[in-house]
């Protein structure tokens, strides 16, 4: 025969294993139909190092950002604390259906002119993503790559 907590405790126990099963079992629907009308707010899931130092011999530097969300997340970026245009400096665009920046200097123009803290924000109705904090240096003989 059990003691009075003993009882309890086994009461307790078996309410929380059938919770536990109960919740288990919960799933989110694999129709596409029911995946393309959740809504969810932006994840980003793909970024650059925090510490990215390029080869100034590279005539492109990429600085990357992805994220997932419904509706499809807009993205946008900052430079030491301040927005940048895309557009406004020929040499910077932005990948389609990503956030991922490319700089260009096929045309001329210094890497070491694009250094700096850089940031990703991907928004959309239900929220923003951040990326990491992003210090793009360019190497030189004083940098060490280990």
């Amino acid at each position: 025969m059990l003691a009075k907590g003993g009882h309890l405790a086994l009461t307790l126990m078996s309410s929380l294993l059938l919770l536990w099963k109960e919740a288990a079992g919960i799933e989110v629907p694999q129709d596409s139909k029911i995946q393309q009308d959740l809504k969810q707010p932006p994840t980003i899931i793909k970024q650059s190092v925090k510490d990215y130092i390029v080869d100034p011999r590279d005539n492109t530097i990429i600085i990357e950002c992805e994220a997932k969300g419904n509706p499809v997340p807009t993205f946008s970026w900052r430079r030491n604390g301040r927005f940048i245009t895309i557009g406004k400096d020929p040499r910077v665009t932005m990948r389609k259906r990503s956030g991922t920046l490319e700089i260009g200097f096929r045309n001329g123009g210094r890497p070491e002119d694009y250094e700096g803290e850089y940031q990703c924000f991907a928004t959309n109705d239900f929220g923003v993503a951040l990326s990491n904090k992003i210090l793009l240096r360019v190497s030189s003989k004083n940098t060490f790559i280990f």
